[in-house]
């Protein structure tokens, strides 16, 4: 019943993260074009321009995630990328509005997590004395440990934590950027795999990860390495429990 209780909740969450990922993508893509078509010269060589610059493709990535802090995880496979653009002419691209950008990161910087805060405060509000009751003798089980039905253990975090806590982090103790690709690198996975282990891990779509969120990543990267699929939506119990 409790199960049942939180489907509304959990489905709400699911389509913030997917709404999310989503618009993430469409801003780094528009970022790429924008980049891209900037560089195009005006009358004469567009197109051996357009081919020198698909051809280094990696190389722009990393200037455009610079340029406006992106996090490199949320950049396409350049190889695929660049098979689609082949074809497409770069000039024939509508110019990059500046007024929506500003209207898309402030969606993702400001409205998103006041929306999920939102829920968690109608969790609160909207909280059954059949949920306290269950919660309650949950914890009166001598067996209960916080977070238990994590499935990342307390061994596990351990030891991420550690690692964390030697990573480059940003001031405010996140982990993004740069450091967030040099961290992942090491697991030497493909760049697409990293990249759906870091939209999966990113919970709080913040384009950053805390401690939590990166021993979901790890967690997540572990899997694969012993042949396990990423899941296509992050199931509940691989949610971190500060975090649902």
């Amino acid at each position: 019943m409790i199960k049942l209780q939180s489907l509304p909740r959990n489905s709400a969450i699911r389509k913030i993260n997917e709404l999310v990922k989503r618009a993430r993508l469409a801003r780094v893509h528009a970022y790429i074009i924008s980049s891209l078509k900037s560089q195009l010269p005006s009358f004469m060589g567009i197109k051996k321009k357009q081919e020198k610059l698909l051809n280094d493709l990696a190389n722009q990535f990393q200037k455009i995630s610079k340029e406006h802090s992106l996090p490199q995880g949320d950049f396409p496979n350049a190889t695929r990328f660049r098979s689609i653009l082949v074809n497409q002419d770069l000039s024939k691209f509508p110019k990059l509005s500046d007024k929506m950008m500003k209207k898309l990161n402030a969606a993702l910087a400001t409205e998103v997590p006041q929306l999920m805060n939102l829920i968690s405060a109608t969790d609160q509000v909207k909280g059954t004395v059949a949920t306290t009751e269950a919660k309650k003798n949950e914890e009166e089980n001598p067996f209960f440990q916080a977070g238990g039905n994590w499935v990342v253990t307390p061994q596990q975090k351990q030891s991420y934590d550690e690692k964390f806590r030697s990573l480059n982090l940003n001031s405010a103790g996140l982990l993004a950027g740069d450091a967030a690709k040099q961290a992942f690198a090491e697991s030497n996975l493909q760049h697409d795999v990293l990249f759906k282990v870091w939209s999966l891990a990113d919970v709080s779509g913040t384009n950053s990860l805390n401690a939590d969120e990166y021993a979901l990543a790890c967690h997540l990267i572990n899997e694969v390495k012993f042949g396990k699929q990423l899941p296509a939506i992050l199931p509940p119990n691989y949610v971190p429990p500060q975090m649902r």
